[in-house]
């Protein structure tokens, strides 16, 4: 089973300190790749990191009965990565229930950042247009780039960090809108610097004289990135530095043989136009079927995620995020 940095015991252990609620991990043999925590109800158990990652996946090993009399809720799993086969146990169920909307570059279709560029600028002219904001910017600032994958500093990542934060205030300030990053800033701040120095965060930053304009934090598996987090300086706006900044962050990854670029969950324009092939994250429900009260605890489980999931089919959680945003602005 490939790596993945949302099970790490770095990731694991920071999120229990800030979001365990002194509730201890629990691991069970028959679910290979996850650990849980005791969820609200009785015998229910729920992923470590809840829903505050960017993709779980696990493999079930039908030998092992420890599942009896529970069920267990594993939030955030792509379709693409979902690694659950055929279960030959009658006992063990798996309900399936549609949530976010994801988008990936499939980057094993493309040999070059040129071949790239075709795909997402579908004339001669946008092609022309991208590749003149591209010169501009160059031509008018003093823009270096730099990834970092395995090695950091400290006091760099302490610096860096700052900026991230500074940026992202301000961008959302901008456009009048709650930002739900922000309040699990903290969290944040405290794992993603080991994960960086572990090779399972990649934190790409494009600098103008030296001061960071452009950021992004990556989660890595083995091959692909999940970009989680990232923000730009609103004054480059008219340039197009969001898109840039993608430019650049494909170009690294074909250089260094990543095969997929996921941009995780939620729409965009940007996010249209640069990838090539969408999927659905899923919460995934797995309880013992013959037991009545996980039965019923999976079917009231699954009420709740399809009901969240129509909320957000009518935009609702929109509605919702901009009221936030009011009532934190009267505060």
């Amino acid at each position: 089973m490939r790596s993945n940095p949302f099970t790490s015991n770095i990731y694991e252990n920071i999120w229990l300190r800030h979001y365990g609620k002194g509730r201890n991990a629990h691991k069970f043999k028959f679910l290979e790749g996850v650990k849980f925590i005791k969820g609200k109800w009785p015998d229910q158990y729920v992923n470590i990191g809840e829903n505050i990652t960017s993709g779980m996946f696990y493999q079930i090993n039908q030998s092992v009965t420890d599942y009896k009399g529970k069920c267990f809720v594993v939030y955030d799993v792509p379709q693409y990565l979902d690694s659950e086969k055929t279960i030959k146990s009658s006992d063990i169920k798996i309900l399936k229930i549609r949530q976010y909307k994801g988008l990936y570059v499939d980057l094993v279709k493309y040999n070059t950042i040129d071949d790239v560029i075709l795909k997402c600028y579908n004339s001669s002219k946008s092609r022309y247009n991208f590749r003149r904001a591209i010169k501009q910017l160059h031509e008018n600032h003093d823009i270096t780039k730099k990834m970092f994958f395995g090695n950091i500093e400290e006091e760099e990542y302490n610096s860096l960090i700052h900026d991230f934060e500074r940026i992202l205030e301000s961008r959302f300030d901008a456009i009048n809108t709650h930002n739900t990053v922000l309040p699990m800033w903290n969290f944040y701040k405290e794992v993603l610097f080991p994960l960086i120095n572990k090779k399972l965060v990649a934190l790409f930053v494009i600098y103008d004289a030296g001061i960071p304009i452009a950021l992004s934090f990556s989660f890595a598996y083995g091959d692909k990135l999940v970009v989680a987090l990232r923000t730009f300086d609103i004054n480059y706006s008219r340039v197009g530095l969001g898109n840039i900044e993608i430019y650049y962050l494909i170009e690294w990854c074909i250089e260094n043989k990543i095969e997929i670029l996921d941009f995780s969950k939620g729409e965009s324009d940007y996010k249209d136009r640069w990838c090539d092939t969408d999927y659905f994250y899923e919460h995934h429900i797995i309880y013992d079927s013959t037991s009545l009260k996980a039965k019923a605890t999976a079917r009231a489980m699954a009420t709740y995620f399809n009901f969240k999931q129509y909320l957000r089919d009518k935009n609702i959680n929109l509605m919702i995020t901009k009221w936030k945003y009011k009532m934190k602005q009267l505060t």
